[in-house]
């Protein structure tokens, strides 16, 4: 369903991930230009990668930026993350501060 979500989100931006077969893992590269200067590049490569907690019915979805500006990776990231039609679904984390 994550995935599921993920992928058609991206394919709508025209930007075509590779799916792991084995894993639950989509890597992609997000194509940009820098917000003050559009002649320099600012492309951001991302992995997300959704694991199961143990022990426990929920997942977590870890993105990683692997390639680019940590500030533009963050910015996407919030995107992807609040979007009503991409992840916003899934945005319901509960932290136990008590077993901290």
């Amino acid at each position: 369903m994550i995935e599921e979500a993920l992928v058609n989100q991206l394919r709508k931006e025209k930007i075509e991930p590779t799916i792991s077969k084995n894993k639950y893992k989509i890597k992609f590269t997000k194509l940009g230009k820098d917000d003050f200067d559009n002649k320099i590049a600012d492309d951001i490569e991302i992995i997300v990668r959704i694991l199961l907690v143990p022990d426990q019915h929920v997942c977590c979805v870890e993105f990683s930026k692997t390639k680019g500006r940590h500030t533009t990776f963050l910015k996407h990231y919030e995107n992807y993350k609040n979007d009503e039609n991409c992840l916003a679904f899934a945005n319901d984390t509960l932290v136990d501060m008590e077993n901290k």
